[in-house]
Parts: C-alpha cells; sequence; structure tokens
C-alpha cells in the first residue's frame, strides 16, 4: 500500500528545484558508485506535516522532515517555505538512498538484496554527504559531551523515538563517529570492504 501511494504521490506531487547535478555526482562518487546513480530517484515534495506523515506512516517521527524509502527509490520532503532548507533535507535523503544501493545487490537467482547497517552508519553518512553538521546541531553536541549526556551510537537504532532535542544529538555524534573513520579510510572504500565481507561488521573490521 505505501508502495502504491508513493507512487501516486510522485505522480500529482511537485519536484522541488534539483541539487545541481554536481551534488548528485558528488554523492555518487563518494561511495563509488556511477556519477548517475541518482538519477531514477522520484522526489515528492509535500505541503504540510500531515500529507509527510500519510505517505511515511511509521517510517518519519514526528519531528522529521523528510524519509527515503530506498526499495522503491523515493523520497518525500517537507516545504517548509525555505528552498535552502529543502534542498538540504533533499541532500541528505538522497545520500540515505545512494548509500543503500551500495550495499544492495543481486543474489545469484536475481533478488535484491541489501547488507544490513547500523542506524549510526546509516544516518552519519548522510550527514557528512550532506554537507556535515549545521552549528545548532554541534553546539547541542558540545553541551552533551560537557554535562555527560552523549548517546551510545547503538541506540541509535530508536532515534525515531527520541525527542527533537535528543535526536540532534545523535545525529551529531553519528556524523563525527563516520567523520573520525573517513580519517583512516574514505567511505567508498569502506562500503567496498562491506560489500566484499557481505557484513557490516566484518567489512568493516577489515
Amino acid at each position: 500500500i505505501l508502495t502504491i501511494l508513493l507512487i501516486f504521490a510522485a505522480v500529482f506531487a511537485y519536484r522541488t528545484t534539483s541539487p545541481a547535478p554536481r551534488e548528485y555526482s558528488a554523492i555518487c562518487s563518494a561511495l563509488n558508485l556511477p556519477q548517475n546513480c541518482l538519477d531514477d530517484v522520484n522526489i515528492v515534495i509535500v505541503d504540510n506535516s500531515h500529507e509527510l506523515h500519510s505517505l511515511s506512516g511509521s517510517a518519519i517521527p514526528e519531528w522529521g522532515v523528510g524519509v527515503a524509502f530506498p526499495d522503491v527509490k523515493t523520497v518525500v520532503i517537507l516545504n517548509r517555505g525555505d528552498l535552502s532548507d529543502v534542498r538540504g533535507v533533499l541532500i541528505h535523503e538522497l545520500a540515505h538512498i545512494a548509500l543503500h544501493k551500495k550495499l544492495t545487490g543481486t543474489t545469484t537467482n536475481g533478488e535484491q538484496s541489501a547488507i544490513e547497517i547500523p542506524r549510526w552508519f546509516d544516518e552519519g553518512v548522510a550527514q557528512m554527504l550532506s554537507g556535515g553538521l549545521e552549528v545548532h546541531r554541534q553546539a547541542h553536541l558540545a553541551w552533551a559531551v560537557l554535562w555527560r549526556n552523549v548517546i551510545p551510537l547503538e541506540a541509535l537504532e530508536y532515534v525515531n523515538r527520541f525527542n527533537s532535542p535528543k535526536a540532534q544529538i545523535a545525529y551529531a555524534e553519528a556524523h563525527d563517529a563516520v567523520l573520525f573513520l573517513s580519517e583512516f579510510c574514505e567511505l567508498g572504500a569502506l562500503c567496498d570492504s562491506i560489500i566484499e565481507a557481505d557484513d557490516f561488521t566484518t567489512g568493516f573490521a577489515d
């Protein structure tokens, strides 16, 4: 049912001013994917939270403004009236799509098979590829460290249950974790290692 709703919305909703081709290609290149890896993604922009949650269901928390559905190559974004904000959220969600494309392969019987990854890695990669942290998220993380309110990375599996301030800290931690990893290994190379191992933990360790 969700797939049908998204297809319907993709037909009748309007598309945002798309990111420049270099923004698409930068995401793809960072993951060692073809530069046109995002050309087939449907971008749906809605005008209010009710539409967003109707299309997204339980996939998005009450504070969410965008969601990616890699299986149907679709992103749904809330238009809050600020074009730069919409573009930022869009690039973040496109990064999710690209990462899942990277880690999805075809089995011997022709079926699609995706390697499971932890939420912190998924969100951290999307944050990093969409331009990093805004100042207010950096401030939230700094206060969390100061007051010893840092959230374990594995807790990000439940980030949709967090309130907005806690989610801001969680996203900032995920970004910094992936940024730290990228100092030692490029994201594309790390994803290649995960694919070769066919397992996140094993590929990550290698």
